[in-house]
């Protein structure tokens, strides 16, 4: 059944979902687009909400003062033409200052959130285009996000036609794919229309590198990657999925940390430093892809002309400590994480040793039976071998214990 007219409708103030288009969502039987017209959604927690659509078009409208603007996921040719997105508008901010202490960033707010996947094979999910945004605070809010569903867990998106067809046409400047690259989404390019990313040229064409690096929370987090023409040089910051709740997936050694960047052409270099001292630095290893090219527009960086560079290996930091966090003793006071150590089906926990001992232990239990098991840690391949035989200590102290049928194992 076609939509007749949906139009002019106000609503606000909603716990949950203000607008929602789901079970079923609403599919319209000529395949031909039906428009929800001038829709005003403020104040909620989730402005709109689409899942299971196919053939509509929001036009117009306006969308403010919501945690979530449009949550959007496994919906077929759906359109947004021309409608007002707003992050913060004072009226609102300053009600909640009246009524909440509000901190710094309390109030963050997303735009857009994506989860790309069609309810067809093969089919285009969604089309932006006109999309006036305003009123985000680039400090905490995102205008634009891809990310994949927990109700899916760890979905991967695999085929590049899932993404094709995803058109911004504005001034937006927040756009964040990191979630979406952690999850395999790998053929992102960016078609800058309007040269707003580079206001000395009328049009620009970039293609998305991406540097996969080291995933262990202490050695990346005071890290950031440098990629230069040259000429300029810009500073990138990596991103790495956490979870403030879930020793298991912070320490998941299939958990690694991306640096992503969109290029034009040219010829770069890149290299990692330590955000504090400026000092160079390197993860302990660092894999350079290129995405997909844009289809629409020449002018992008071709393969072969970004380069990784690093620092030599000198003796005093191949004759230093390698481990990062071995004694476990910095991390007592960040919960839910392990540093550089890293782990293979391992739930982990860091405990209080007993009187009879000093500081901390950390804790291994296996979460699945009849798979390997293994704690590790990334360390700098360019002190091992060379002319000359390299010999490195290494020791600890483990006790096994039998927990409910289990192994656990305390390093000390």
């Amino acid at each position: 059944m076609d939509l007749m007219e949906f139009r002019s409708n106000v609503a606000h103030s909603n716990h949950i979902f203000r607008f929602r288009y789901y079970s079923s969502g609403w599919r319209p039987s000529s395949g031909k687009q039906n428009i929800l017209q001038d829709l005003s959604s403020y104040r909620n927690t989730v402005g709109h909400f689409f899942h299971g659509n196919s053939h509509l078009s929001l036009v117009n409208g306006i969308i403010a003062d919501n945690n979530l603007g449009i949550k959007f996921f496994q919906n077929e040719d759906m359109h947004f033409d021309n409608v007002s997105l707003k992050g913060h508008t004072p009226e609102y901010d300053q009600i909640l200052r009246e009524i909440q202490d509000l901190k710094e960033c309390d109030e963050s707010r997303i735009g857009i959130e994506l989860y790309m996947f069609s309810l067809l094979e093969d089919d285009s999910s969604a089309k932006l285009t006109n999309l006036k945004r305003s009123n985000f605070d680039l400090s905490c809010d995102t205008d634009f996000k891809m990310a994949t569903t927990q109700m899916y867990e760890r979905r991967l998106y695999t085929a590049h036609d899932q993404m094709r067809n995803i058109n911004f046409k504005d001034d937006s400047r927040s756009i964040s794919f990191c979630n979406a690259m952690n999850y395999g989404a790998n053929t992102i390019g960016i078609h800058d229309l309007n040269g707003s990313f580079n206001p000395n040229d009328n049009e620009i064409c970039l293609r998305n590198i991406r540097v996969t690096t080291n995933g262990g929370i202490s050695v990346m987090k005071n890290m950031e990657m440098v990629i230069s023409n040259g000429v300029k040089e810009a500073v990138v910051m990596g991103d790495r999925y956490e979870d403030n709740e879930n020793m298991y997936i912070n320490t998941d050694i299939s958990q690694v940390t991306y640096y992503g960047a969109g290029l034009p052409t040219g010829s770069y270099t890149t290299h990692f430093r330590e955000i504090a001292t400026k000092e160079l630095s390197w993860p302990g290893f660092a894999y350079l892809s290129y995405e997909e090219p844009p289809k629409t527009c020449n002018g992008y960086v071709n393969k072969k002309y970004v380069s990784l560079e690093r620092s030599e290996s000198d003796v005093a930091q191949c004759s230093g400590e390698l481990l990062v966090d071995g004694t476990f003793e910095q991390l007592s006071s960040t919960p839910n994480q392990s540093g550089g150590w890293l782990q293979y089906n391992l739930y982990l926990e860091l405990v209080n040793l007993p009187d009879s001992y000093s500081g901390h232990a950390l804790r291994a239990q296996r979460k699945k039976s009849g798979y390997i098991t293994y704690l590790s840690q990334y360390i700098d391949r360019s002190c091992l071998g060379g002319k000359k035989p390299s010999f490195f200590e290494f020791s600890a102290d483990i006790r096994l214990e039998d927990l409910v049928n289990e192994n656990a194992v305390f390093l000390l």
